[in-house]
């Protein structure tokens, strides 16, 4: 893990992988090692790998959705080009990465969801900074659009939730914004937009906060998870984009994933028990409007779909050597990990651990 100096240098690239991952990564594949090999041949054939992917950007990012669509297709066309060499991969990036730059002149017409998105661009940016293809007027172009027209957005919702009280919105709603700040303070090196992001990670009065997205701690290691009794899809979704934002703060050198005794850990056991068809305790949960739910949810109850348990069970068992049954068995049943929707996956290619 790099030092981490309050006001220093960032780390570059220093988004989800550093150089020494990227490396890693490129030469399990060429020695065509297990399981990365296995998990390549599964990355090459996802269909927003491919260097004949088109974008679809706008304006004011009228759609969320396909906006997260580029964004993981310009991640995943600019980690092939590393692990391969081939640069038509990473020409699409650029590609994609212009597109949008060129075409975006307002904020997000869309919900405060469109955090997602905005900090999967600039992961991605990261990823491609590295590409000396990419001009530095294209690269300069890419991160003024985060910074004027994307970045407030975030901010606004993370200050303000909308003149909404705190307790209103989900802890993915404020996941998705905090990682979307955190992802631009690296890449613009903007050491403010950085520490805000991590301050609210630790005190923030919203549900995405650490205190507030695992309110409910049990023996065994278990963590309830803030929206559990809405369903375990979100609570999912959450849990990935919380699990990338202390992947990018630890590549900075800053330690979060251990923040609030390992509640990130507890909350992922927790969800991953459940899943796996096992019980676990429930606290009833409310919140401002009234949510009052008195027992876990159902929906989605059983079903893996879920990408963010290889960067779990690598960091905390495999590098720390904590113990986390339901996360290694998730990981597991999981592997080689696709895709996933809200966060980038492929987490046995890109966090296996030696």
């Amino acid at each position: 893990m790099p030092d981490f100096h309050a006001g220093g240098a960032f780390t570059h690239p220093g988004g989800l992988h550093t150089k020494a991952d990227l490396d890693r990564m490129k030469a399990k594949v060429a020695a065509r090692e297990h399981p990365w090999i296995d998990a390549w041949e599964q990355f090459i054939a996802d269909r927003k790998a491919q260097d004949t992917y088109r974008p679809a950007p706008g304006a004011n990012m009228p759609s969320r959705q396909r906006a997260q669509d580029d964004a993981t297709a310009m991640y995943y066309n600019a980690l092939r080009w590393y692990i391969s060499g081939d640069k038509s991969h990473a020409e699409c990036a650029v590609r994609i990465a212009n597109a949008w730059s060129e075409a975006v002149n307002a904020r997000p017409a869309n919900d405060y969801l469109s955090g997602i998105p905005t900090g999967s661009f600039a992961l991605a940016g990261e990823l491609l900074r590295v590409y000396p293809g990419w001009s530095a007027a294209d690269f300069k172009r890419f991160k003024t659009m985060l910074t004027e027209h994307w970045y407030p957005k975030c901010h606004e919702f993370l200050t303000t939730h909308g003149g909404a009280n705190e307790t209103a919105y989900w802890a993915n709603w404020d996941a998705c914004n905090m990682l979307g700040v955190l992802a631009i303070g690296v890449l613009c090196d903007d050491r403010a937009k950085f520490d805000e992001a991590v301050e609210y990670f630790k005190n923030g009065k919203g549900m995405g906060s650490i205190k507030n997205a695992v309110p409910f701690r049990y023996p065994g290691g278990l963590g309830q998870w803030q929206e559990s009794g809405r369903d375990q899809a979100h609570t999912m979704g959450g849990q990935g984009l919380l699990s990338e934002f202390c992947q990018v703060a630890w590549n900075q050198g800053l330690d979060l994933f251990s923040s609030e005794d390992n509640a990130l850990l507890a909350g992922a056991e927790y969800t991953a028990q459940y899943t796996l068809w096992k019980g676990v305790p429930y606290t009833f949960y409310t919140n401002s409007n009234r949510a009052n739910q008195p027992y876990i949810s159902t929906n989605y109850h059983g079903r893996l779909d879920a990408s963010h348990f290889e960067l779990l069970y690598n960091h905390y068992v495999v590098r720390r050597g904590l113990k986390a049954p339901n996360v290694r068995h998730f990981a597991e049943l999981r592997r080689p990990e696709p895709g996933e929707t809200d966060v980038f996956g492929h987490g046995t290619l890109v966090y296996t651990l030696d």
